[in-house]
């Protein structure tokens, strides 16, 4: 009777162990989804503005207003700023050099 006791008591300590490593797995997958989603949604909106910014880019002597404007329309919510010598709209970078020729563009790594 000890015995039996003793191994009821042993496989029900490892069940609850086993559910709350199973639980522990579950809330860790879901975390790491969400993270990957929200990577995925900042990656898909970078490569969306890059892709609106193309046609202007590729003009040559472009003015560098008309290629902020351009970023704006791509990322209209968001307002442009300077930081590090790159004028940030959205999630993308772009550096011009003194004659206001576009010489840059960077995707944010930490996106403002």
């Amino acid at each position: 009777m000890k015995r039996t006791t003793g191994v009821i008591a042993l496989l029900a300590a490892l069940l609850v162990l086993t559910n709350l490593f199973w639980l522990y797995t579950v809330i860790d997958q879901s975390v790491s989804r969400s993270y990957l989603e929200v990577s995925y949604r900042e990656a898909q909106a970078t490569a969306e503005q890059a892709i609106a910014l193309l046609p202007m880019a590729a003009r040559p002597n472009v003015a560098r207003q008309d290629l902020v404007d351009a970023a704006r329309l791509a990322a209209p919510e968001d307002e442009p700023f300077e930081q590090d010598g790159f004028v940030w709209l959205g999630h993308v970078g772009l550096r011009f050099d003194a004659s206001g020729r576009l010489v840059e563009a960077r995707p944010a790594v930490d996106p403002p």
